[in-house]
Parts: structure tokens; sequence; C-alpha cells
């Protein structure tokens, strides 16, 4: 009996800390996040600086997105919405806002680390961008454990991808 009772703890322990990627609240990514890593051709150029993403939630099946960064010394933005792909709930699906309505992008969170405040974004190729990923954070650099945490994320989903860090 103690040992059914052990093996169903660790059992229960297991999903516990076992986040499930495709199911991650959007109040967990709600807020401020700065882009830490990419190899996102925009961010890599060097003419948009210091990028970052505040998601708002507008209700529980949407988010307001809002990218902004610095391009000669002035702060310029990108507003979508975000909801979650009805076949596919791993899937988000950006829409823009205003005249960027006519646009659409699909992307992902591969992975989120709580405990760093860390996740890993994929996003789809569009008829104006390359597919791609950025690790973003809450912070604006990365400590080396994060940074850590990160290349053994990649390791274990066998992502051999490089990416560039976003000063």
């Amino acid at each position: 009996m103690k040992t059914l009772l052990l093996l169903a703890l660790l059992v229960l322990l297991n999903a516990a800390c076992a986040q499930d990627q495709n199911h991650i609240s959007f109040k967990d990514i709600e807020g401020l996040w700065y882009v830490n890593l990419s190899n996102f051709a925009m961010w890599l150029k060097g003419d948009k600086l210091n990028p970052r993403f505040n998601y708002t939630i507008v209700n529980e099946e949407t988010l307001l997105d809002e990218v902004s960064f610095e391009k000669n010394g002035k702060t310029k933005q990108i507003i979508g919405y975000d909801t979650r792909d009805k076949k596919d709930q791993s899937t988000i699906i950006w829409k823009g806002k205003g005249i960027l309505s006519l646009f659409k992008s699909n992307w992902q969170i591969i992975h989120y680390n709580s405990n760093y405040q860390i996740v890993l974004l994929s996003f789809e190729k569009t008829a104006f961008t390359r597919a791609g990923y950025d690790v973003i954070s809450r912070s604006k650099k990365l400590s080396a454990a994060a940074l850590v945490a990160i290349k053994n994320v990649l390791s274990k989903l066998n992502l051999e991808i490089e990416l560039t860090e976003i000063k």
C-alpha cells in the first residue's frame, strides 16, 4: 500500500512540475517582456533597438500584443491581437490592428520557464519574414543560469538553431 501511495505521489508531482506548453495561460505571459535572443532579421539588423513585447489580456481568448522598439531615437510600435487557433491550441494567431489588420502570423510558445521568467517562442514564415525563434524574458539581460536553462531546453528539444543576443 505504501509503495502504491508513493508511486501515485510521484506521478502527481511529475504532472504538476511538467508544464503543458500547449496550454500556457495568457495570464502567465501577460505584461512586459524583453527580446533577449533571436534569429529574427528585424532584430538582428541593428537599426531597431531595445525590442520588447507587452501583452495585455483583452478577454480570456484574446491578448493585445504591442511590440515596441527604438529606431532613430524614437519609440516605434507594431500593434495587433493574439488569439489561440481553434484547431490547434498550441498555435497563437497574431493579426495586426488598423492598417496592419491585413496581416497575420502564427507563433507558438515552445517553452515557458516560470522560475527564470523566460519564454522560447517560434514563429512561422510569412510573406515578409522568415520563420524563426525569440527568447524573451522579464529582464533586459539574461542571467548566466537562465542562459544555461535555455541551452538545455534547445538541446532537449533537438533544436539546432543559432540565436544572437539582442543588446
